[in-house]
């Protein structure tokens, strides 16, 4: 596995006249090298898999968001750049997205696992079914 770092959204003191003016940007936030000259100067192997991942809250896990063998098929603002190394390019789109997106991965080993199911917060109601159940056992411990 190899880490390609984070990326940011910018807007470029001097953009490229090549691009149309609603290009979007990212940076790497270790050196701030652009996105598009990332690629261009094949930073990556030729059919690993390239993948763009984030905690989607403080402390949370890491989910795998898009699976591609194309770096230039990625946009990884606000997101971290993975590389699995190897040759995945057997697999269709529908067979790495099933492999690979939504999954946790574990960003020291690079194993993947499946999503936990999300802990809502207690309904409105369920908080006050807990109240009510907390006093009926004080006052059961009065009697």
């Amino acid at each position: 596995m190899k880490d390609h770092g984070t990326w940011t959204r910018y807007t470029p003191a001097n953009a490229p006249g090549i691009f149309p003016t609603n290009t979007l940007y990212a940076r790497r936030d270790r050196d701030g090298v652009d996105w598009y000259d990332y690629v261009k100067d094949n930073h990556f192997e030729k059919n690993s898999i390239k993948l763009t991942v984030r905690a989607w809250k403080e402390g949370g896990p890491v989910i795998v968001s898009a699976p591609q063998l194309e770096a230039s098929h990625l946009f990884p603002a606000d997101h971290r750049v993975i590389e699995i190394e190897g040759d995945y390019s057997n697999l269709d789109e529908e067979a790495r997205i099933k492999q690979f997106a939504g999954k946790v991965i574990d960003l020291q080993t690079g194993r993947l696992s499946e999503r936990p199911p999300p802990t809502l917060p207690p309904s409105p109601l369920e908080e006050k079914l807990d109240a009510i159940m907390a006093r009926l056992e004080r006052l059961e411990r009065r009697a």
